[in-house]
């Protein structure tokens, strides 16, 4: 009754004011924004529900390892563009004014009565002159076109190095989702685990009030609790430090809010799994892999620095031709102080004969580079085929474990409720029931485990048979 005074007060003032101004309108209008503005519901934050799909494509667009990534294919692709450019002929335009002292003229005077000196160089104080200038490569010993193939070859390893990036980012990103998940669902199995303890405490304390039980017993129990509870603070502490890496893989502020929306057991059915079903993978999965692909491109690059390098022991043969238009013209004698044009057209060619055997060293440098590009495609390869075998066998491994995990929570939920009932009717002592709640709780966690490694070995046994995100 109070508030609807006040309010009807405050129209009436509204009204007065209105009138006196002679804008009811105004006043009224006004009246409405009050009570829209207090009407209004205040927007509420509600965490971002996300996948492990919607993650990684997150994280491939704003992380800057995807940015750096593709920074270098760009410039591995404007290497190439400027690689080709050494093929084609080069137009170049100079120019030049230059101001001279002045010196006497050089002239002659032949031995004849009354003839007047001729001057054979006058002194020009002021030159002017242009030049365009035209040179095409002829031959360069294959040094140019084994420039322009190495960065071709650069610029296709350069995308197969973003690819593996680009895998390796995904994989860090699904492992942090799954570890992060697998502590949520941690602390949520802590936390019913401790709500039933809890319950259980308080049956047990009216218990020992009437006599029905001892004060060890529910000692017993308020230690149990205890350590449920450290381990529930530890599993909070451990789900918020996996979100803040997760937020920070894909671009969020690091106490961004998030719920996932994927469970490490949800649609997980282990037998019908594509990777899992077969008992081994194919040898040359690894084949696939970017990064395989990245380092045989790296070989022939180095391969191709050894034709270039040997390039050093040919010949060099270039076309040249050369336009002048100068004031004076260097070609016309004796010169004269007025603007003239003159052309030239020839072929170089330039031959190291003896260079202290610096090209054979060059040679020598590249060959032994191709070797080492040789075994770190074999080194490359051995773990390539490594980790498949290992990373097929653990999701083996994990496939059973979940299996496992899975009979031993039915087997732990049946154990407590059997153990709960005889409690009851006075038949089980209350060791048995906290044995069964230990029992139960490590069931649970091993289940939730057992589903997050099973995700995790199949991410990384994609990853290591070269499957893109």
């Amino acid at each position: 009754m109070k508030q609807i005074s006040i309010w009807s007060l405050f129209v009436i003032c509204t009204l007065r004011i209105g009138a006196y101004f002679k804008r009811p309108l105004i006043a009224m209008m006004f009246f409405h924004s009050i009570l829209s503005s207090q009407s209004t519901p205040v927007p509420v934050s509600v965490p971002a529900s996300v996948t492990v799909r919607m993650c990684v494509d997150a994280a491939l667009t704003a992380h800057p390892v995807a940015s750096m990534a593709e920074a270098r294919v760009d410039a591995a692709n404007a290497k190439y563009d400027e690689s080709g450019g050494a093929l084609l002929p080069q137009l170049r335009f100079s120019a030049r004014a230059i101001g001279l002292s002045h010196v006497e003229p050089t002239s002659i005077k032949l031995p004849i009565p009354g003839s007047q000196p001729i001057t054979l160089f006058p002194s020009i104080d002021h030159q002017y002159g242009a030049r365009l200038s035209l040179t095409q490569p002829l031959f360069a010993g294959f040094r140019l076109s084994s420039a322009k193939e190495m960065a071709r070859l650069a610029a296709e390893a350069s995308v197969e190095e973003r690819l593996r990036d680009r895998a390796d980012l995904a994989l860090q990103v699904e492992q942090a989702y799954w570890t992060w998940v697998q502590a949520l669902e941690a602390q949520d199995v802590l936390e019913k685990v401790l709500v039933q303890m809890t319950e259980h405490e308080k049956l047990v304390r009216r218990l020992v009030e009437q006599g029905l039980s001892t004060t060890s017993d529910l000692l017993n129990i308020r230690v149990k609790r205890s350590d449920v509870q450290v381990r529930l603070i530890d599993a909070r502490t451990g789900a918020d430090l996996a979100r803040m890496a997760l937020n920070n893989f894909i671009g969020n502020p690091l106490e961004t809010p998030l719920v996932p929306a994927e469970s490490p057991l949800q649609y997980l059915d282990v037998k019908a799994d594509s990777l899992s079903n077969h008992p081994d993978v194919r040898a040359d999965a690894f084949a696939d892999r970017p990064d395989i692909r990245a380092l045989s491109l790296r070989k022939s690059i180095s391969e191709e620095s050894l034709s270039a390098a040997r390039g050093g022991w040919y010949p060099q043969i270039s076309l040249a031709a050369n336009v002048d238009y100068a004031r004076p013209n260097s070609r016309i004698i004796p010169p004269q102080d007025k603007f003239s044009d003159t052309w030239d057209v020839g072929i170089q060619l330039q031959w190291t004969v003896w260079d202290w055997q610096t090209t054979s060293a060059q040679a020598e440098q590249a060959q032994a580079s191709v070797r080492q590009a040789e075994a770190g495609l074999q080194l490359m390869t051995n773990a390539a085929k490594l980790e498949v075998a290992q990373y097929s066998r653990r999701l083996r491994d994990a496939r059973e474990q979940v299996a496992a995990a899975r009979l031993g929570v039915e087997a732990a939920e049946e154990s407590r409720r059997i153990v709960g009932e005889k409690f009851q009717a006075g038949t089980s002592s209350n060791t048995e029931v906290l044995d069964a709640d230990v029992a139960l709780l490590q069931a649970k966690l091993n289940l939730t485990k057992a589903g997050a490694e099973f995700r995790l070995a199949k991410a990384r046994l994609r990853r290591a048979t070269g499957e893109l995100p």
